[in-house]
């Protein structure tokens, strides 16, 4: 269930580095690689999260694909919003804003 996003949560990423957590619902910024200019961050729908070592890096080349790391860790999947809404893809969470503190803060 999405929840409220407070100024708290705000404090807490500025001063500890702390991101708010993501459920289903939500959506988060991930970086996409833009050749010739600065890349963008394109706003995805979140499935779900849990933990893998197989997932997409960022930022995301075209065509994204996930790939196989030596670690597993915490993912959220997701669906990039207007782009292709059929492919679900893994994120590592440490990549991925979500989406009302990227509004915060630009």
């Amino acid at each position: 269930m999405n929840r409220e996003f407070t100024d708290w949560d705000l404090e807490q990423w500025t001063l500890h580095g702390v991101m708010p957590s993501l459920d289903f619902g939500d959506y988060a910024r991930i970086e996409q690689k833009r050749h010739g200019c600065d890349n963008e961050m394109y706003l995805h729908k979140v499935i779900g999260t849990l933990r893998s070592n197989t997932y997409v890096d960022v930022p995301v080349q075209s065509p994204a694909k996930e790939i196989v790391h030596d670690e597993i860790v915490d993912v959220v999947t997701c669906v990039c919003c207007g782009v292709s809404e059929t492919t679900i893809l893994k994120y590592r969470v440490a990549d991925v804003m979500h989406n009302k503190l990227y509004l915060a803060i630009n």
